[in-house]
């Protein structure tokens, strides 16, 4: 997710409480100040951020197919600083995951972000993702 340094410097004038008003300079010369606007965005950034982290995500063969194990892999080859490989099995009618086979979870208890799980397995030539 990147950020414009409008934005940036709004958030941080908030959290150090710089000033009572902070302005977005614009190329129209209009001031917008909005100094509560930068802790309401940092809120739900940090909301949307915490609910995209799964505890194991796999790449697939297709769209609601079977889990594509040698991209799994090779996912968790390239980032071995942060994720490991490990197998799970799910009973039926339970949840977690929705087929057994190797899955990425986050090292030391990390989560792991669907989304940027989904770019990696994409660059690795499986179809599409699943997490839980």
């Amino acid at each position: 997710m990147q950020f414009s340094t409008a934005i940036i410097a709004l958030a941080m004038g908030q959290l150090f409480q710089l000033g009572g008003v902070a302005a977005l300079p614009t190329e129209i010369g209009v001031d917008v100040s909005v100094p509560k606007v930068a802790a309401d965005v940092a809120a739900k950034v940090h909301t949307i951020e915490k609910r995209r982290d799964h505890t194991a995500c796999a790449c697939q063969t297709s769209s609601g197919g079977e889990i594509d194990a040698a991209a799994t892999a090779r996912v968790a080859g390239f980032n071995t600083n942060r994720w490991v490989l490990d197998i799970f099995e799910t009973q039926r009618f339970q949840g977690g995951a929705k087929f057994t086979g190797y899955y990425v979870r986050g090292k030391n208890g990390a989560g792991v972000s669907g989304d940027g799980f989904y770019n990696e397995c994409r660059q690795n030539g499986a179809a599409d993702s699943t997490c839980f």
